[in-house]
């Protein structure tokens, strides 16, 4: 969590420890733990039974997120340390904030989704591009035939197989990064399809924090040095506190 780093969220959090064991984690400590460049402090006090009934066998558990540049390298990180506790009551501020406009929220949101459901220019080019790819390999059919019947210079054939090759390769690769791009673009839009769900449900300022919530809305949250967290929603509206 460099200076502006983004701590992403997502409603499916995984860790792997140095045992290459995945760690199933929940709410937002499991969403910031899940964070590549997020590290978690627990310090954990006990008390003995033998102290005394003041004692007894309570303990306490306090959770501090901090960079993990922030004491490694010339230019240390300078963002603050993260407690839960600050987390929750910066989201619950946020989030009341944009509930103060919570219908003109719920419209962006609808236009968000309307632009992103709209892949028509994605299938345009993925067809476009399928026929690319019947139109090389029949080239490369064609070329490996003329090689097998005629007396063809080899170098001669295989940087003219080795470019029909490159050709397909490039096309499908481009095919794959748009069906990615939609596939991205439908999950974003499902997500804030369950946002604005949320947004209707709710008609009162929140008074405690909604773990659901936070993993229905919350796209992202930047720290930055002075303390200030921007929240950023899954449909592109920020607000800073």
């Amino acid at each position: 969590m460099s200076d502006g780093e983004d701590i992403d969220t997502d409603i499916h959090a995984y860790h792997i420890n140095q045992r290459k064991e995945g760690i199933d984690l929940h709410g937002v400590a499991g969403a910031l733990m899940a964070t590549q460049n997020l590290q978690i402090q627990t310090f954990v006090a006990g008390f003995s039974p033998d102290a005394g009934s003041s004692a007894g066998s309570v303990g306490y558990r306090h959770t501090v997120w901090q960079c993990n540049n922030k004491f490694i390298g010339e230019h240390k990180c300078t963002t603050p340390h993260l407690t839960d506790a600050t987390i929750k009551a910066k989201f619950l501020e946020a989030f009341n904030q944009l509930l103060a406009d919570r219908e003109a929220l719920i419209a962006d949101c609808r236009s968000m989704q309307t632009v992103l459901t709209d892949c028509s220019d994605i299938d345009r080019e993925i067809k476009g591009l399928q026929q690319e790819l019947d139109i090389v390999e029949e080239l490369i059919r064609r070329c490996v035939d003329d090689n097998s019947s005629t007396a063809i210079d080899q170098d001669e054939y295989n940087a003219r197989y080795n470019s029909l090759i490159e050709r397909y390769d490039k096309a499908q690769e481009r095919i794959n990064t748009l069906k990615r791009k939609r596939a991205e673009r439908r999950v974003k839009a499902d997500a804030i399809g369950n946002m604005m769900f949320r947004l209707r449900e709710l008609d009162q300022p929140l008074e405690y924090f909604d773990e659901r919530l936070w993993l229905e809305v919350i796209d992202s949250v930047l720290v930055h040095p002075d303390g200030l967290l921007t929240f950023k929603l899954y449909d592109g509206t920020e607000v800073s506190v």
